[in-house]
């Protein structure tokens, strides 16, 4: 498989608030970088990030079946492809103004070079 060109994220900003008993919007303020690596979050990641974790505590990772308690699975320590694979740029992001219920979207885009 490979990583899309372009990765949309959706972040949920509001919560259902038990004493009112309704959708609050949350207007908490937000951060994000302007280069976002993807990588540890892939599954190649995920399984190089438990392994390097194993192979600090001595522990083995097995996995699949057929793998008694003491077989060992080998999982790569570098990633499979060159950091700029994993790498995304914010190139836009989308704003909500209003109510959790009801309001507008606007957006910003970065210029092209």
């Amino acid at each position: 498989r490979q990583r899309p060109d372009t990765l949309p994220l959706n972040l949920k900003r509001f919560e259902f608030n038990l004493d009112q008993m309704r959708n609050v919007k949350l207007n908490d303020r937000l951060e994000f970088p302007m280069l976002l690596n993807m990588e540890p979050y892939t599954k190649e990641g995920l399984e190089r990030a438990q392994a390097i974790s194993a192979a600090a505590s001595g522990a083995s990772v097995a996995e699949g079946p057929g793998l008694g308690e003491d077989a060992t699975v080998e999982r790569p320590t570098q990633p499979a492809h060159p950091p700029s694979y994993y790498m995304y740029e914010l190139v836009g992001i989308m704003v909500h103004t209003g109510t959790a219920d009801s309001g507008h979207y606007y957006s910003f885009i970065k210029e092209r070079q």
